[in-house]
């Protein structure tokens, strides 16, 4: 009895296991965010590439801290940015707004930004973008 249920055990666990040698290693989802950015950017090894559908989080704004508030700017707003990664696990943001003022956010390290190129769909951590510049916002 014990060598049949042992059996069986062994027989469901090899079938369950079937097809998970691919397991996490699908392609990239991007998120459909509400209205359609372009970002040109720079990560830190140098390569730049043009991505469209871009957002952070699925969000088409960056989300921070700006001295001891909570602060957000929507990407309609932005014209360009460049990324600092600091010690403590955060990215310092210098914003360059449209109309010429700059803010500066401190921000996740590990927050997602998404976007398709013609040759790839790409996923990239903040803390990986040099710099950054906006452009679009159709709706």
């Amino acid at each position: 009895m014990k060598k049949r249920v042992c059996l069986l055990l062994s027989v469901m666990a090899a079938v369950m296991c079937l097809g998970m040698g691919g397991a996490g290693q699908g392609g990239i989802e991007i998120p459909e965010p509400a209205r359609d950015f372009s970002a040109a950017l720079v990560d830190r090894s140098g390569l730049s590439i043009v991505l469209n559908r871009f957002s952070c989080d699925g969000s088409t704004f960056f989300f921070g801290k700006m001295g001891m508030a909570d602060a957000s700017v929507d990407f309609d707003r932005i014209r360009s940015a460049a990324f600092e990664k600091a010690a403590d696990g955060t990215v310092s943001a210098l914003i360059q707004l449209k109309d010429g003022d700059t803010v500066r956010l401190v921000m996740k390290a590990d927050m997602a930004c998404y976007g398709s190129s013609p040759v790839a769909d790409v996923r990239i951590l903040l803390a990986d973008i040099q710099r950054l510049e906006i452009q679009g916002g159709d709706e």
